[in-house]
């Protein structure tokens, strides 16, 4: 019997300790899993703010591009605005002016 025990000690034993290594190589199989996961995570994410980044910039790129417009066209109406006050004044002044000369050259009493 207490051969038989021997065996079933070192049988119980020997199973123990290959359970230990399946259960070590099983954990370092999963740290290298989750160190590539992570690794695939990191890139993934550091492409993603490439790509974000890189909308960015064009958007704003396009915006100022339209500021630019707006703002060109803004000062060209203010332009064309002035000089069609300017013009506006000029024909009121001719008009005051012609009503004068008129008034002057028929005796008419303001």
């Amino acid at each position: 019997l207490g051969v038989s025990m021997v065996g079933v000690v070192g049988s119980a034993f020997h199973d123990w300790a290959g359970l230990l290594r399946e259960e070590r190589q099983l954990r370092l199989v999963q740290f290298e899993a989750d160190k590539a996961l992570k690794r695939y995570k990191d890139r993934k994410k550091s492409e993603s703010a490439g790509v974000v980044e890189r909308i960015s910039g064009e958007r704003t790129h396009a915006l100022m591009q339209q500021v630019m417009m707006v703002w060109i066209m803004s000062v060209a109406d203010m332009i064309r605005t002035n000089a069609l006050q300017l013009e506006l004044k000029k024909i009121i002044e001719l008009h005051a002016n012609m009503e004068a000369n008129l008034r002057m050259e028929f005796g008419m009493a303001t």
